[in-house]
């Protein structure tokens, strides 16, 4: 995210990076990575094990993750009157942070124009299920974009917010 706001310097005071794990509960979470791929991190072992056929590499690091509507809520309250864009990439997060928001912070989506991301394969549900389980819970907002790719990935979906 960093290298991404130098390479926009005219958005970047809109920008407010968090460097906070999210989740459906706030707790010490185990997290799965492979040797030499900083693009592939989960707390999914099911998406990593299917991602990563050699899983003699997969390394498993404990980290603090913290629920999603708790902070969502808290960062919301200090930006009221701003327009959200939600960006959701979390390598298999995806169900357990929506599920937070929609039980527990559901007024969260009534302030964000788009939603863009990825869902994945879990042990819960799968790429498809847990786009649906999104989209079917957000009924403001309209498909942009969807592109299904491969087995285990819904690759960038854009949703809008018809309300705003």
């Amino acid at each position: 995210m960093v290298e991404n706001i130098k390479l926009n310097p005219k958005l970047k005071s809109k920008i407010i990076p968090f460097n906070i794990g999210l989740s459906d509960a706030t707790i010490i979470e185990k997290l799965y990575s492979f040797e030499n791929r900083d693009d592939l991190s989960t707390t999914s072992k099911e998406f990593i094990e299917f991602i990563v056929k050699d899983t003699k590499n997969i390394e498993t690091n404990y980290v603090p993750v913290c629920q999603a509507s708790n902070i969502i809520e808290s960062i919301t309250a200090l930006n009221n009157n701003t327009s959200i864009l939600l960006k959701v990439d979390t390598e298999g997060s995806e169900y357990p942070i929506f599920k937070d928001l929609f039980k527990n912070y559901k007024n969260f989506f009534n302030k964000v124009s788009y939603i863009c991301g990825e869902t994945h394969l879990t042990n819960e549900l799968d790429h498809i299920q847990c786009f649906n389980y999104i989209k079917d819970n957000l009924p403001t907002f309209s498909i942009i974009k969807q592109d299904i790719n491969n087995k285990e990935c819904v690759n960038n979906f854009i949703l809008k917010n018809t309300q705003l």
